[in-house]
């Protein structure tokens, strides 16, 4: 409808796009999000710019949904291109960049590399922990992120430490 009273080319098609997106991989149909998301992603880059903030948010969410999806080498570049735009938009020590921060580290964990993964995510946890507290959601995602880095990693008497 959106297209049909304001143009193909308006910017909110794009931002319509990733809330259809969104609402695709609530029901489960991950395939369908995954296109939706890239159609999207492609309609913010061309409307909006590459780090106007609707553009990261699809990244990001793009991004996330491929490592659900195992597709950790896929998500890496769209997720340092979210992260990017992150840092460029928002002042160190924003809590939008440690939590991109803590998918980075998540999906270079999924991809075996662990040394890059721990200093991403003990980083973004310590600002979780400073900005939004032990309790809140991400800093909790990031906590079990920590933990299976450290299970993944073979270092048994660090995921304790991450546990509730």
């Amino acid at each position: 409808m959106r297209r049909e009273t304001q143009g193909a080319d308006h910017a909110e098609i794009g931002v319509d796009l990733g809330g259809l997106a969104r609402l695709y991989r609530e029901t489960g149909d991950l395939a369908a999000a995954e296109r939706t998301h890239r159609e999207a992603l492609a309609h913010l880059r061309r409307t909006l710019s590459p780090d106007h903030e609707d553009t990261i948010v699809n990244l990001y969410a793009l991004s996330r949904l491929l490592i659900r999806q195992g597709r950790a080498g896929e998500a890496e570049p769209l997720l340092r291109e979210a992260l990017a735009g992150r840092r460029a938009t928002y002042p160190a020590g924003h809590a939008l960049i440690a939590e991109a921060e803590g998918q980075l580290g998540a999906c270079l964990t999924a991809q075996g590399r662990y040394a890059e993964a721990e200093v991403l995510l003990e980083a973004a946890y310590g600002t979780l922990q400073q900005r939004r507290g032990s309790d809140h959601a991400l800093t909790r995602e990031v906590r079990q992120f920590l933990a299976s880095l450290y299970e993944a990693w073979e270092k048994p008497d660090l995921p304790a430490r991450y546990r509730p």
